[in-house]
């Protein structure tokens, strides 16, 4: 059981859509890889992530769960909301690694977040991977 992470990307380009997948190297670098294509307009945006145990398991069990809302058979993309995909994932999490998962803050409408460590609000900026600026969480 290799470990892994499960991850939920969104694209700006795509909305209302999800990708679900697993990688073993770090998600920063799966996003990135799945961003540099000629085709896609925007940049994927990390959503969530977990490390867990059977990662390409646990990826394989959300997705068929989630069958009928996946938008093509052989695609790993989804109509389905943020929490509803968080929630699948972790329902089939081997094991997972609480201190390796990363839930990004909820974003306000004008665009702020509020850290859940420390209070403060900021501008959530996806090159920081969503850390806060004052406290790092």
């Amino acid at each position: 059981m290799p470990t892994g992470y499960v991850y939920v990307l969104s694209n700006p380009a795509h909305p209302g859509l999800l990708k679900i997948g697993y990688t073993t190297d770090p998600v920063e670098s799966r996003a990135g890889n799945l961003s540099a294509s000629t085709g896609v307009l925007e940049n994927f945006q990390i959503e969530y992530w977990c490390l867990t145990l059977a990662a390409h398991e646990v990826e394989r069990l959300a997705h068929t769960a989630l069958a009928s809302v996946r938008v093509k058979k052989n695609r790993e993309f989804f109509q389905i909301d943020l929490d509803t995909a968080i929630e699948e994932i972790e329902k089939h999490a081997v094991a997972p690694i609480p201190k390796y998962r990363r839930t990004p803050p909820r974003v306000d409408v004008d665009g702020t977040s509020v850290c859940r460590r420390c209070g403060h609000r900021h501008v959530r900026d996806p090159n920081t991977l969503f850390l806060c600026p004052k406290c790092g969480f």
